[in-house]
């Protein structure tokens, strides 16, 4: 029979390769995505059922894209220390204002207030609110760093979740390319100045770091005329 501090050990390891692939998979997606705003939807009511939150933002979705056909978003779910769950979402391009269709005349909602209406609709007695982090033209966050910022909660949910549970999704286009291998290299140095060699002319290091578990060096490029820079 194994021993119990092997097998303790062989679950955190894999574990760790979890949280690892899904943490990859989504900062792929939000830069695929093209990101550039955070939606964090919570309840008012102490709402602590992770499938009934996960039902929720289906809902929410299918009602969004009622007025937002294009909408896209790649989301993290997190547990308040109240027990209450919230969800960080990170979307593309939400326009200033939606024309109201129920309207004969020409009238323009703004966005994040009709976004907010339809998550409070979607919760009902349960209560709900949104908060809205929209890079601006003078910030520094840009879709890897708004990519870093959901892949945080990953690894958080990995660590904190149900074995079995899913702590993240995902709606809408977004292909990531297939990975593309550049050889052995004799020791990490060499590797890291291969993968700066590689960056293309006019782009600037948005991150560059080791992984949590300094087993990955990740090194996220954008172009460097972005509103952001």
């Amino acid at each position: 029979m194994d021993d119990p501090a092997e097998q303790a050990k062989r679950a955190e390891n894999h574990i760790k390769r979890a949280a690892t692939r899904a943490k990859k998979r989504v900062r792929q997606l939000c830069k695929v995505m093209g990101v550039d705003t955070m939606l964090t939807l919570t309840y008012k009511f102490n709402q602590q059922d992770l499938d009934l939150c996960k039902k929720h933002v289906r809902e929410f979705n299918r009602r969004v894209l009622r007025v937002l056909p294009d909408f896209a978003f790649v989301a993290a779910f997190e547990q308040q220390k109240r027990g209450a769950w919230h969800v960080h979402m990170a979307t593309r391009r939400i326009p200033e204002s939606i024309a109201d269709r129920n309207r004969q005349n020409a009238v323009r909602l703004k966005s994040y207030e009709v976004i907010r209406r339809i998550w409070r609709s979607v919760v009902g007695e349960l209560g709900g609110n949104i908060d809205v982090a929209r890079r601006k033209f003078h910030s520094r966050k840009s879709a890897a760093q708004i990519a870093s910022y959901i892949a945080k909660y990953i690894i958080k949910g990995f660590a904190e979740g149900d074995k079995w549970s899913n702590r993240w999704t995902k709606y809408g286009e977004g292909s990531v390319p297939a990975p593309v291998e550049l050889g052995i290299y004799c020791g990490p140095i060499a590797a890291i100045e291969a993968a700066y060699a590689l960056m293309p002319e006019g782009h600037r290091v948005a991150i560059g770091r080791l992984d949590r578990w300094k087993d990955w060096f990740v090194l996220h490029t954008e172009p460097a005329s972005s509103p952001c820079s």
